[in-house]
């Protein structure tokens, strides 16, 4: 189940199912004016104005985590409708991949998603988060099970995991 929340005039959700920062932005406080993207675009690679896009992450980030952390803590990369599953010890721009997984507390994974899903994975006792992109051909590939597997491999297990 999910709950609505607004902070900062940014509309988002959360998941009651995860026990660690997290949100699911909508379109709902932004600053973006293109035609079709209007307010909270959050890709870089759409045709916005570059200066909308870091506001709206810089709003989106201050509002998911109650001003605590800035959009210098997002580790981000190009989506490429794959199963690669990379692991964020640090923010930054990443390699193109569909996914991260991260045992850093602060490095705040993101993935975009229009008619794709956004899958969280979690293990509290581990410490280790993934999201993921989830479209047709990235859920074919089995990029779900990747990212189990990297926390897996990395000290989670299976059965503690929430999605």
């Amino acid at each position: 189940m999910f709950t609505h929340r607004v902070g900062d005039g940014v509309d988002f959700a959360v998941s009651e199912n995860i026990e660690t920062l997290h949100g699911f932005s909508t379109r709902i406080g932004g600053v973006s004016t293109l035609s079709g993207r209007e307010s909270m675009n959050l890709g870089y690679d759409r045709g916005d104005d570059p200066d909308c896009v870091a506001e709206n992450y810089r709003r989106f980030v201050s509002a998911v985590t109650g001003g605590r952390y800035g959009p210098e803590r997002i580790a981000r990369a190009d989506q490429i409708h794959s199963d690669t599953v990379r692991y964020a010890g640090a923010p930054g721009k990443y390699e193109p991949c569909d996914g991260f997984w991260t045992d850093v507390p602060g490095v705040i994974l993101t993935v975009r998603v229009a008619d794709c899903a956004p899958v969280l994975l979690y293990d509290k006792e581990a410490g280790i988060c993934a999201a993921l992109h989830a479209g047709w051909r990235s859920t074919v590939l089995g990029i779900a099970e990747k990212g189990v597997e990297a926390i897996v491999s990395h000290g989670g297990k299976a059965s503690r995991i929430r999605a």
